[in-house]
């Protein structure tokens, strides 16, 4: 049962806070890494928190002087919820109050946690707790220092803003881009204003910076409801193109949000204030990007050869659908790893599909013919793409979804051997495709053989029987045909590594990496039989001091 603001009460234990609060708490410790600050105070026994319950702790404040007591958390304890975070896309800090709340023998009420974060100073998490779901005063402030008292203009939520009407909403935070530019009123989105975006973003802050790209910076923003989203913030673009950036956002407004599906990273919102604060709003990835995985950085990888499966599939449903799903096929033109996100489970969803698309559309591009064939093509005056994933044709201008087939066989190829699809190292700088066809018939196994594959990337574990030489013969070396007459279109590509996982009897859903480091996720789970939290047992050992921690920020 939920229970509301009006009926919450200062001895009522934390564990039974509503998770939408808490997460809300969880969302204000989050800014400036202030649960980093609360966790390494917290006491190892709260009565010695509700002894101090009659000292005014603006006293302390201006005294100076510390409150010292033994701690309930260590250094390996805060890495362990910061790879938690990183691993889950939850929010460290309500990943912290979800672990404090069912541990030790005396849980800490809602007055502990207010008196604990007016302590450590913070102070918007105290101010929501205590004004807004306990209706009390606020906690008093120092007069002077960072935590003295400002004024400042509540931050709406995002949520509610969200669910309000579009009328308004485009009146007060779309003004135009130009005189004749009109706001995208035909799509299924509401707009954001660009204040609420730039909260969301701490200032659009380096440190919240997570990608770049040829189109703009991306930025971890989070709502106040404390989920995370993915900010795309454009960069500023010459004058003269600024007529096609204006019909290509509106094209992205208007017609992305039609094409829904799981394997697509979907686009939640954005702003078109002007040019200098374009941005596009879309849904958090927390695993990154199948490159991170591929070249085992940023902590990420291997991937299990399962999981490199089950990533092909989900890309290969994602592209489908953009080929098929509407009247006219949406080609992707920049299939890569880079591009190609995973969610919390690996799922891979397909990412940059709109402005890949509609931005290197020139203003006077040939009509497509109009034949309805898969190798129907257009030509493009404009190139784009990145050129190990262009196929032969892409050169030239022509532009087909069989150019996606081929992009998408060499992301199976980097899957399958580990290797990126150019290396100065290799002999003539082959590509990738010449350096496996060449290895395969130095070996005398040919392209149809279902022999063990020699060049496998092993990093993740070893290959179940077949499933190399099977994604290879089906999938990469069809893929990736000179002609593109001879390359399968998307939908079969998705059978065949259907099929592929039926044979050698691969699960149809992703599998979480089962080395990863999970943090009280389950109520029933969270208190061992000596009343300590599986957080506490999890430590001895868990964390290793060379070990790389780092929160996604």
């Amino acid at each position: 049962m939920v229970l509301y603001p009006s009926e919450l009460s200062p001895d009522m234990e934390l564990r039974h806070l509503d998770d939408r609060y808490r997460r809300t708490i969880g969302l204000h410790l989050d800014q400036g890494d202030l649960w980093k600050v609360l966790m390494t105070s917290i006491p190892m026994d709260i009565l010695e928190l509700r002894k101090r319950r009659e000292d005014s702790w603006s006293e302390v404040f201006s005294s100076g002087d510390s409150v010292e007591w033994a701690k309930k958390y260590s250094m390996q304890h805060l890495a362990l919820v910061e790879n938690e975070a990183r691993r889950s896309g939850r929010l460290a800090g309500d990943i912290l109050l979800d672990e404090w709340s069912c541990s030790g023998r005396i849980r800490p009420t809602l007055a502990d946690v207010l008196d604990i974060l007016t302590l450590c100073g913070c102070f918007t998490a105290a101010d929501y707790l205590a004004v807004d779901l306990l209706g009390v005063a606020a906690p008093k402030r120092p007069r002077q220092g960072p935590d003295a008292p400002v004024s400042v203009g509540p931050l709406s939520n995002v949520s509610d803003f969200m669910r309000t009407s579009t009328s308004s909403q485009h009146d007060s935070s779309c003004s135009l881009l130009s005189s004749s530019y009109v706001a995208p009123m035909d799509s299924p989105l509401l707009p954001l204003p660009f204040a609420v975006i730039s909260a969301m973003t701490d200032n659009f802050s380096e440190s919240r910076k997570i990608g770049s790209g040829s189109f703009g910076d991306v930025f971890l923003a989070y709502t106040s409801d404390g989920f995370k989203l993915a900010v795309k913030r454009l960069k500023p673009i010459r004058q003269e193109n600024r007529a096609r950036l204006e019909t290509a956002l509106r094209l992205e407004v208007e017609s992305l949000p039609r094409f829904d599906h799981p394997n697509l990273v979907a686009l939640r919102s954005y702003c078109l204030n002007s040019l200098s604060t374009c941005c596009l709003i879309f849904e958090f990835m927390p695993n990154g990007s199948l490159q991170d995985w591929i070249e085992c950085r940023r902590g990420r990888g291997p991937l299990s050869p399962p999981q490199r499966l089950q990533c092909a599939i989900g890309a290969a449903r994602g592209l489908a659908f953009l080929h098929t799903g509407m009247e006219k096929p949406l080609i992707h033109r920049d299939v890569k790893p880079g591009n190609i996100l995973l969610d919390e489970n690996l799922n891979s969803k397909v990412a940059d599909f709109g402005l890949a698309r509609f931005t290197h559309q020139p203003a006077a591009e040939a009509e497509d013919n109009t034949e309805d064939d898969y190798q129907t093509a257009s030509r493009t005056s404009m190139i784009c793409g990145t050129t190990p994933y262009m196929p032969y044709e892409a050169f030239i201008g022509e532009v087909s979804p069989a150019w996606d087939t081929f992009s998408l066989g060499v992301v199976v190829l980097q899957l399958l051997t580990g290797k990126p699809p150019l290396d100065a190292r290799r002999s003539d700088k082959q590509h990738l495709i010449q350096f496996v066809e060449e290895t395969l018939e130095e070996s005398g196994i040919g392209e149809a053989s279902e022999a063990a594959f020699p060049v496998c990337d092993d990093k993740g574990g070893q290959w179940p029987p077949r499933l190399a030489s099977l994604m290879y013969r089906d999938v990469v070396k069809p893929s990736v045909a000179h002609s593109k007459a001879l390359r399968p279109q998307m939908t079969e590509l998705v059978a065949r590594l259907e099929s592929i996982a039926n044979i050698v009897g691969i699960p149809p859903q992703n599998v979480v990496l089962e080395d990863s480091v999970q943090v009280s996720l389950n109520p029933d789970d969270k208190m061992n039989s000596s009343g300590s939290s599986i957080l506490d047992s999890k430590t001895n050992g868990a964390v290793d001091s060379g070990s790389d921690v780092q929160a996604v920020t």
